[in-house]
């Protein structure tokens, strides 16, 4: 007769609560540690963060910059490759003057669509719209479908989450097979990545930045307060955060009131609770940070509790751009998925940065990787960082170990964890 331990090769309910329990907690100690990094990095770089969106005049102008100095970029390029390269004959050079012409209409139409997506009346009559927030709360990536995260069936979202899970053959002559399933259940977490509310986050960034010990963050305290925080990231989340943002001070007025506005309009009164000023306690800078976290998370968590995924967002990326970083996993079962913020349309930044893509071996900071567009690498590993300082890829590095350790802690010894 087999013992008890024996026959139990799956957890129990009270060891996958623990187990998610322990793992969020962890990831939002260490997100905090990436915010606050951040935030010393705009003081130090650009001064105060400040939550108000450049105006629309303003930021065509912007726009208008960044795609003139594309196509000087990209011709400059172009008539060096043609009239000073002696290597490309006549039909290289037909070729890459037709690469140069079609990206510059394809992204002077971008330019236009950007200019006319973003003006304040094509902005208010979206709102109004069936597929506006204020209707569907359906961001304008995933308006073309509004359906989108309706369409995956409970039969297949179980099947895709069992399927993640499995170790691929790799003996077989191709272990890697295509399965529709998974392939909706990732198409919808890439889909997903576009609906956390951007404005929530830099509030929570701002109020960080306002509460930094400013009397203990000399240079090189600072240096050394990141360095021993990105040694030690999956051994002490929360450390940076802890040590330099006055976190239990109390919040200034102004916060607290865009932080209830948050979460009212994003319908999280349960996060609105600790907001409610008190003679006893009044609300601190952390009860500001958690409740504009709870805000910004929109319909990710409505959808995870559906389909029974986990979710946190894990890195800024070093910056204040829409562009982040998530992990997403099962705790019924043994797998991760790191999800990034893919291009968002009506940034024409991002689009032009998309057009003056080079591509960069990675294979020394993650082995068997290979390329990646230079943008991509930009903010994972930027060059223009201190010794020892908290780089995007430090941060979600600690946050697959810390998922795929706890995972694998409730199951049997050996049990490997399938990362995507």
């Amino acid at each position: 007769m087999s013992s008890a331990a024996e026959t139990r090769l799956e957890p129990s309910d009270t060891d996958i609560e623990g187990s998610t329990r322990r793992i969020r907690d962890a990831l939002r100690q260490l997100r905090l540690d990436d915010m606050t990094a951040l935030a010393i990095k705009q003081q130090n770089e650009r001064g105060p963060i400040v939550i108000a969106s450049p105006s629309w005049l303003r930021q065509s102008w912007l726009n208008l910059k960044s795609y003139f100095t594309f196509l000087v970029m990209t011709w400059a390029q172009t008539f060096r490759s043609i009239f000073l390269s002696s290597k490309l004959d006549f039909g290289d050079k037909v070729s890459v003057f037709v690469f140069a012409l079609g990206a510059s209409v394809v992204l002077w139409l971008a330019f236009l669509w950007c200019l006319v997506t973003t003006s304040p009346p094509v902005e208010w009559l979206y709102s109004k719209s069936i597929l506006g927030r204020q209707a569907g709360n359906i961001d304008w990536v995933n308006s073309m479908n509004p359906n989108l995260y309706r369409n995956l069936t409970p039969q297949q979202s179980t099947a895709a989450r069992s399927k993640l899970g499995l170790v691929p053959d790799l003996n077989a002559r191709n272990p890697r097979e295509f399965d529709l399933d998974v392939a909706k259940l990732l198409l919808q977490i890439s889909a997903l990545m576009y609906e956390r509310s951007h404005i929530d986050t830099v509030l929570a960034v701002q109020t960080i930045q306002r509460s930094l010990d400013i009397h203990t963050l000399s240079l090189d305290s600072t240096r050394q307060r990141l360095e021993d925080s990105a040694d030690r990231a999956s051994n002490a989340p929360g450390r940076l955060y802890q040590n330099v943002v006055r976190h239990t001070d109390q919040a200034q007025a102004d916060e607290v009131q865009s932080a209830t506005q948050a979460v009212r309009d994003s319908d999280r009164p349960e996060a609105a609770a600790a907001l409610q000023p008190n003679n006893s306690s009044p609300p601190t800078v952390n009860d500001v940070v958690t409740a504009a976290d709870a805000a910004s998370r929109g319909v990710i968590d409505i959808w995870a509790a559906e389909y029974g995924v986990a979710f946190e967002p894990v890195s800024e990326l070093a910056s204040l751009s829409k562009a982040y970083c998530s992990v997403f996993w099962d705790p019924k079962s043994t797998w991760m998925v790191v999800a990034f913020k893919g291009t968002d349309l009506r940034w024409f930044e991002e689009w032009a940065v998309d057009f003056t893509a080079t591509f960069f071996d990675m294979s020394r900071e993650i082995p068997s990787f290979h390329y990646v567009h230079d943008g991509f690498k930009d903010r994972l590993w930027p060059t223009n960082v201190s010794e020892g300082e908290r780089r995007p890829w430090d941060t979600i590095a600690a946050s697959i170990r810390l998922v795929t350790a706890e995972l694998a802690s409730i199951r049997p010894p050996g049990t490997m964890i399938d990362v995507w």
